[in-house]
C-alpha cells in the first residue's frame, strides 16, 4: 500500500458509510461506534463507496512510531478530493499504530446583538454537547453564573461593546478536540432620566413643572404621589399640582429601543411641601355703619409678612402684622382682604383670603324741634324719624318732658333759662348686633315781653286824656283794648291816651308781642 493510500484512509474519518459497513471485525478495546480495519487496503477499499463525512468515529490498527495519533474533523466535511502530495505527512505511519478520528465540538455562540449599559442577567450560550467542557471570557462585562457550562449569565459594566469568547473542548480517549469562537455585543447607552424639579413647593400650589432631557425616540411614563399630573404625560415635561401632604414623590421611566435592546432608565425625586401661612380671617360678621375700632386678624406665623386691605372701611392700625383695627364706612359690605407671605428654604409661600362684613345702617337720630321757644312755653315738640324695631331714650336740660318718652316724639315745656338741650339715643338690633345713634339739639329760650301796665287806679267819669303804658321793648308789637273807655291815641305803641265813659270800671288790656326770628313771644296784661 502506498503513502497516498494511507493519506486517503486518514481523511475518511467519520464518514457516513461506516454506519453501513458493519461487517468488519470490531475490536473489544475501541469506543462504541468505532469500526476497526486490520489493513489499510481494507479501509481504503471501504472508503471507495462513500467519501462524505457523516460518522463520528474511525479506528485503524496502524502503527505511527508507537504513538497514538488523533485526527479531528469537522462534521459534513467533504473528502472527495485527494492527491498524492496530501499523504506526505504520513510517510512514517506504521500499520500497527492506532489513529482516532473525532468530530470538532460546536462553538456557535447565541447572544443578543445589543444590550443596555449596566444591564444585568444577559445570556450567552453554545449548544449543549455531552462530555464537553466550556471556558468563557468576557470584556467590559462580568460573568455572574454559568462558567464551565454551555450557558452563562453576564452583566454589562459600561457602555463599551462586550466581547464574549468561548473555548469548547471534547476528549476522545487521551486526545482532545477544541473549538473557539467570539462575538461582539453592542452596548447601548441608557436614556437620561435626570429629573429637574423644584426642591420645595407650597401646599396646594399649582402649575409646577418637572422635566427630563428630551431624547429622540424615547417614551416617558410619569407617576406622582401627593400631587396630580395636569398635563404632559408621555412627554419629557409634565405640569403638576401639589397637595398638602409632604413629601411629593415624582417618578419617571424613560424607555428607548435601539436594535434588539430596549433600554429603560428609572428615577425619582422627593419634593418638600411647605405649609402656607394661615390666612383664615377672624372678624365680626356684621358691624354698625360708622363704627370704629373693629378688629380683624389671622393666626400668627413666625417670619410671615402681612398686607391688609379694606373696602368700605379704613385701616386704623396694625398694617403689616397679623391683626388690624379698622373703621367702617356706611356702604355695605366691608371687604377685608389679607395676603400672608413666608419664605421657607428658599420657597416663598403665600396665602390670600378675604371676608365680607355686613354693615348695618344706624337708626336715624335727626331731631326735629323748634329753633327757639319762649320761656315757659308748653307743648313744644321734638321728634326723630320712626325706626321700626328701634327704641328711643330722650333727655332734656332746662325743660321738662311732658309726654312721649320711649317713642320717636315728645312734648316738652321750656323753662326760662336758655338754651334747652334735647338729647336722644336710638338703638336697634340686627340679630345680636346692637347699633345705636345719639344726637342732641339746642333750642333757644327767648324771654317773654313785659306786659306790666302803668295806669291810674281811679279816674273821673267822663275824664279825658288819661294815660296807660307798658315798658318800651324794641322790637315789639303792642295791642291795646279798653272797656268803658275810648283809646284816643297811642294804639300800637307802648303808651295810649284814653277817655273814660260813664260806666265803671274801665278795663285796660295790653298784648305785647316780640319777634325772635321765627319765634313770637307774647304777654298780656
Amino acid at each position: 500500500m502506498s503513502e497516498s493510500h494511507l493519506k486517503v484512509v486518514g481523511l475518511i474519518i467519520a464518514l457516513s458509510f461506516f454506519a453501513a459497513i458493519l461487517g468488519g471485525a470490531r475490536g473489544t478495546d475501541q469506543p462504541s461506534g468505532a469500526i476497526e480495519y486490520n489493513s489499510v487496503e481494507d479501509a481504503f477499499e471501504a472508503a471507495s463507496y462513500d467519501q462524505t463525512v457523516e460518522s463520528s468515529y474511525l479506528v485503524m490498527n496502524i502503527t505511527a512510531d508507537q504513538a497514538e495519533t488523533l485526527t479531528c474533523v469537522s462534521m459534513e466535511e467533504n473528502l472527495t478530493e485527494t492527491n498524492e502530495s496530501d499523504a506526505s505527512s504520513l510517510t512514517d505511519v506504521n500499520p500497527e499504530a492506532d489513529v482516532d478520528v473525532g468530530s470538532l465540538p460546536v462553538c456557535t455562540i447565541t447572544a443578543p446583538s445589543s444590550v443596555c449599559a449596566g444591564s444585568k442577567s444577559n445570556k450567552a450560550s453554545v449548544p449543549l454537547q455531552p462530555g464537553a467542557t466550556y471556558a468563557w471570557t468576557v470584556t467590559h462585562a462580568v460573568i455572574t453564573a454559568g462558567q464551565n457550562t454551555n450557558q452563562i449569565i453576564w452583566d454589562s459594566l459600561s457602555d463599551a461593546p462586550v466581547t464574549i469568547s468561548v473555548a469548547v473542548k471534547k476528549q476522545y480517549g487521551s486526545s482532545i478536540c477544541t473549538c473557539s469562537n467570539s462575538v461582539t455585543v453592542q452596548v447601548n447607552a441608557n436614556p437620561d432620566c435626570t429629573i429637574t424639579a423644584p426642591s420645595g413647593v407650597c401646599a396646594g400650589s399649582k402649575g409646577r413643572n418637572a422635566t427630563v432631557p428630551s431624547q429622540a425616540g424615547a417614551s416617558y411614563l410619569w407617576e406622582i404621589t401627593n400631587g396630580e399630573i395636569v398635563s404632559g404625560q408621555g412627554t419629557n415635561k409634565i405640569e403638576w399640582n401639589a397637595k398638602d401632604v409632604s413629601p411629593i414623590i415624582i417618578k419617571v421611566a424613560v424607555t428607548k429601543a435601539d436594535g434588539s435592546a430596549v433600554c429603560t432608565c428609572r428615577n425619582s425625586v422627593q419634593i418638600q411641601v411647605h405649609k402656607n401661612p394661615e390666612c383664615t380671617i377672624s372678624a365680626p360678621s356684621g358691624v354698625c355703619a360708622g363704627s370704629i375700632g373693629n378688629s380683624a386678624s389671622v393666626l400668627y406665623a413666625s417670619g410671615a409678612t402681612y398686607v391688609w386691605a379694606v373696602t368700605n372701611g379704613t385701616i386704623a392700625s396694625g398694617q403689616g402684622t397679623n391683626s388690624i383695627t379698622w373703621n367702617a364706612e356706611d356702604a355695605t359690605p366691608a371687604t377685608i382682604a389679607v395676603t400672608a407671605s413666608r419664605t421657607i428654604g428658599g420657597t416663598l409661600c403665600t396665602c390670600s383670603n378675604s371676608r365680607d362684613v355686613q354693615i348695618f345702617p344706624l337708626p336715624d337720630c335727626t331731631i326735629t324741634a323748634p329753633s327757639g321757644v319762649c320761656a315757659g312755653s308748653r307743648d313744644n315738640l321734638a321728634s326723630v324719624p320712626g325706626n321700626p324695631g328701634a327704641s328711643f331714650a330722650w333727655t332734656i336740660n332746662n325743660g321738662l318732658i311732658t309726654s312721649g318718652q320711649g317713642t320717636n316724639q315728645i312734648k316738652w315745656q321750656a323753662f326760662s333759662a336758655s338754651p334747652v338741650t334735647i338729647s336722644i339715643v336710638v338703638s336697634k338690633y340686627y340679630g345680636s348686633k346692637l347699633c345705636s345713634c345719639s344726637n342732641s339739639l339746642q333750642v333757644a329760650v327767648f324771654p317773654n315781653p313785659v306786659c306790666t301796665i302803668t295806669a291810674p287806679k281811679n279816674v273821673c267819669v267822663g275824664s279825658k286824656g288819661n294815660k296807660a303804658s307798658v315798658p318800651y321793648q324794641d322790637p315789639a308789637e303792642y295791642d291795646w283794648t279798653i272797656t268803658n273807655g275810648v283809646i284816643t291815641a297811642g294804639q300800637n305803641t307802648n303808651e295810649i291816651t284814653w277817655d273814660a265813659l260813664q260806666t265803671t270800671p274801665v278795663t285796660i288790656e295790653a298784648t305785647v308781642t316780640k319777634n325772635y326770628r321765627s319765634t313770637k313771644c307774647s304777654c298780656s296784661g
